[in-house]
């Protein structure tokens, strides 16, 4: 799919998630954005929003879905809790969200909110900060003060925008009849995406059920590999001509037990190796150019093997 093509089909239909800390206004930031009252937005010292949430609406004559999460950092849900309620908001936005949007309420930036960034890698992944924008809720705080000589005053503010690659947004909440706001806010959106030149943020369950082979892959690559190096360091050790074919054997029996007694490999290690490997997956776009690196080194592997077989 071509930049251009991106584009437009982001510009038919959007799909965006609101994080942030409990009372910050993201469901309020979700009215906002779709013109109504689709979320639960109250003054009240508890959370209003315990469970991810899903709307859509037409907004500015396209289509967007907005899904607004229980807030980070959450007493009332575990970890574990917290991880899978994130993970259906990415479902929700299949195949994958354009943005995460950051709130942040005007005046309050906390401690807890310097290292939003960090809890959203720990729950989505290292290059969550490819798809995030701030989002800054209680715009009528401002008064005659603009959004810009606002973040400039805070350094860690500044840090935690510089993560987001400088995105930020402010919304007037209360200005439910101002428009404008969130035409420009969507065409931040767009350009981010424009800019990005990318897909959405991949979802795993649906690749993983289009493309099930990709983990088998991802798995016996790094072992095919080991195996081929073994060979080509047993050939070098042992000339075909001075040693006997059960000789031969013996040593290359050798020598591969002490490559992989060598190397100390954890069960977790393995794991992680694997996980990782499964990861880089995600950012493959398997259309034919996504195609082309696979298909290189899948033939440059068979080109190994039958050299290594003469």
């Amino acid at each position: 799919m071509s930049a251009m093509e991106t584009e437009k089909g982001a510009k038919e239909h959007l799909r965006l998630v609101l994080v942030g800390l409990q009372g910050v206004g993201k469901s309020a930031a979700g009215n906002t954005i779709l013109g109504r009252g689709e979320f639960r937005s109250d003054i009240s010292s508890s959370a209003l929003t315990l469970q991810t949430e899903c709307r859509e609406g037409l907004v500015c004559g396209r289509s967007v879905i907005v899904v607004d999460t229980p807030g980070l950092f959450n007493s009332t849900l575990s970890d574990t809790e917290m991880k899978q309620e994130m993970e259906k908001a990415v479902t929700l936005c299949q195949p994958g969200p354009h943005a995460f949007l950051i709130i942040i309420q005007l005046g309050r930036f906390t401690e807890q909110e310097r290292h939003v960034m960090d809890e959203l890698t720990e729950l989505l992944g290292s290059n969550i900060s490819l798809y995030s924008m701030v989002l800054f809720t209680y715009g009528d705080k401002l008064k005659k003060k603009t959004i810009d000589q606002f973040v400039k005053e805070d350094k860690y503010l500044m840090k935690l925008i510089g993560k987001c690659g400088g995105r930020y947004h402010v919304f007037n909440n209360s200005d439910t009849e101002n428009k404008a706001q969130v035409s420009d806010f969507l065409e931040k959106i767009d350009t981010m995406i424009k800019r990005r030149k990318k897909h959405p943020l991949y979802v795993k369950s649906a690749r993983h059920v289009q493309y099930p082979w990709a983990k088998i892959l991802c798995i016996t690559l790094p072992v095919v590999t080991l195996l081929a190096v073994t060979m080509m360091y047993t050939k070098k050790q042992v000339p075909a001509e001075s040693q006997p074919s059960s000789v031969k054997e013996v040593v290359s029996n050798e020598v591969t037990k002490k490559v992989i007694e060598s190397v100390p490999v954890q069960p977790e290690d393995v794991l992680e190796t694997s996980a990782r490997f499964w990861q880089m997956l995600h950012g493959v776009d398997f259309n034919w150019k996504g195609l082309i690196p696979i298909g290189l080194g899948l033939g440059a592997g068979w080109w190994i093997l039958r050299k290594l077989r003469k």
